[in-house]
């Protein structure tokens, strides 16, 4: 039986992480310990004294576990498709070489889009076991949380694969992540309720999916309702997806061809 193209890629990208895998075990394990451990144990003392009703009677360590778990898998996917993109277009051009192949330009972008979602889950999952060690989510609503991260994940790779398709340089790139990407993990409902932003900016945060994920994540963790209810989160990240991922097939095929 013939290997579908997209599967191809897929083994390209896991080779090349089973080489590189060391450089991100900093961000994998020991930065989600680091957060936790300053901002959940020792910010969380205080807040839990002084405002825990603002949290729906949880703790602070609960309430930024499944956050900081969505924010991770966010930059994850922003990531992968940004620099190892680039990589593709302009430095080593092996997205060129793989065309010169029976590959079409869509096989190539799945595949990408399917070592997000594998490496999404990976981090994810390694995640979840470290919020379990801390007691910040219960075992089986953590493990249902690495589902939204992986929704979110996809829902930044996928328009930001469109950009990076569509940029001359990486310092377009620097300029996305430093003004729109890092903000996000503050402006989101991550590590303190969106309510204690102004009115203005509240609608804003609404759309961005990181949002989203945190929502569902948090209820499947804490038990709380979320904000809008599965159905309209799943909504908001599907959009994001299928808007994303149409956009970037179209960028990205231009792209290959010039």
């Amino acid at each position: 039986m013939t290997v579908p193209g997209s599967l191809r890629i897929l083994e390209r990208e896991l080779l090349v992480y089973r080489r590189n895998y060391r450089g991100t075990i900093f961000s994998t394990v020991v930065s989600p310990i680091l957060f936790l451990s300053a901002l959940g144990v020792g910010l969380g003392g205080y807040v839990d004294e002084a405002a825990s009703e603002a949290l729906g009677g949880i703790t602070y360590l609960a309430f930024l576990g499944p956050g900081l778990l969505v924010a991770n898998a966010m930059q994850a996917g922003a990531f992968a498709s940004a620099w190892p993109m680039m990589v593709g277009f302009k430095w080593v051009k092996w997205y060129h070489a793989a065309l010169a192949t029976p590959l079409a330009p869509h096989q190539l972008l799945l595949g990408h889009f399917y070592f997000v979602i594998l490496r999404t889950a990976l981090v994810s999952g390694i995640y979840w076991i470290i919020l379990v060690i801390f007691g910040a989510a219960p075992i089986v609503g953590g493990f249902l949380a690495i589902g939204p991260a992986i929704l979110t994940s996809l829902a930044f790779a996928a328009p930001i694969a469109a950009s990076t398709a569509k940029f001359m340089n990486e310092n377009s790139l620097t300029m996305m992540f430093r003004f729109g990407i890092t903000p996000l993990f503050l402006f989101s409902g991550t590590v303190f309720p969106l309510s204690n932003l102004p009115e203005a900016i509240q609608p804003i945060a609404y759309v961005v999916p990181i949002w989203h994920g945190v929502e569902m994540a948090r209820s499947l963790t804490t038990g709380l309702p979320s904000a809008l209810g599965y159905g309209w989160h799943f909504l908001g990240l599907a959009v994001w997806i299928v808007g994303g991922g149409w956009w970037a097939f179209r960028l990205f095929k231009e792209r290959v061809r010039t």
